[in-house]
């Protein structure tokens, strides 16, 4: 386990924490003129990892450092809203619950000419080694640093789409 961090911070953090500010390309545009349901997915999957590089200290550089990382247990997208070509938006996160091996994040896609929520996405990752591929505690900094953002983020509502089982809903 790595004894310091190779990036990110210890805190304060924002929250939710705002991780990217980005517009709709024209490549992510569907049939539909809307963007397309596989770039919400492959834009939320891109801007967690780059929080956690970024922010946490546990992205690509530390998985390839230590030989282990974050693997997804499961992941849940809600589509809310539209977004179309040319269209600013941004992402936040959350931190919803961890433990000694597991994070628990939520992101929101948000439409930055409307306000209004576009898409949700929830994530459950595991730290595992990459040799073994088995789960292993995080290392001591990062138990810290995710209970220091608990901390601020235990504070915000939960949101409505956090945990929502997927079905038709019947009267």
């Amino acid at each position: 386990m790595a004894s310091v961090p190779m990036s990110g911070h210890d805190g304060p953090y924002d929250a939710p924490i705002r991780i990217a500010d980005l517009v709709v390309s024209s490549e992510w545009i569907d049939f539909n003129n809307h963007m397309n349901a596989a770039y919400y997915g492959l834009t939320f999957q891109a801007e967690a990892e780059a929080f956690l590089e970024r922010d946490v200290g546990f992205g690509v550089s530390f998985a390839q450092a230590e030989g282990h990382g974050p693997f997804v247990l499961q992941n849940h997208l809600h589509y809310v809203g539209e977004l179309v070509e040319g269209e600013p938006f941004y992402i936040t996160m959350r931190l919803l619950d961890h433990d000694a091996k597991r994070m628990h994040m939520f992101f929101e896609m948000v439409s930055d000419r409307s306000g209004k929520l576009c898409a949700t996405a929830e994530y459950l990752n595991m730290n595992v080694d990459q040799a073994l591929r088995r789960p292993v505690d995080f290392p001591d900094w990062l138990q810290a640093r995710l209970a220091s953002m608990q901390a601020s983020h235990d504070r915000l509502d939960r949101p409505a789409q956090a945990g929502a089982p997927i079905g038709i809903r019947r009267k």
